[in-house]
């Protein structure tokens, strides 16, 4: 992958330092779900997305995850009963704290 030249390296800089932090823009996401945001913090929101696509992502989750829960409750009668044995549970838990014996 090739280095961005100077003006693509100017506009990222420029957005970065315009723009809400990634720390931020996880609080404005799930803040936007509960209360319309002002639309200067839209746009800057909108602008960080330009250049963090790590947010981006973590913005489609939320949304995601946002839209499906309320369809929820209409299909979990149809999630399976089954639990794991309780010898499998002991398992896994020593396996996690690496006493599994081999």
């Amino acid at each position: 992958m090739s280095q961005p030249g100077p003006i693509k390296m100017w506009f990222i800089t420029w957005v970065w330092n315009h723009t809400p932090t990634c720390k931020e823009i996880t609080r404005l996401a799930s803040q936007r779900l509960d209360q319309p945001l002002p639309l200067m913090t839209r746009l800057r929101i909108r602008l960080h997305m330009t250049i963090c696509v790590w947010c981006q992502r973590y913005l489609e989750q939320v949304k995601l995850v946002h839209d499906a829960a309320p369809h929820y409750a209409e299909h979990v009668e149809h999630a399976s009963g089954k639990c794991l044995s309780v010898d499998a549970k002991q398992r896994m838990k020593r396996a996690l704290s690496g006493k599994e014996a081999h």
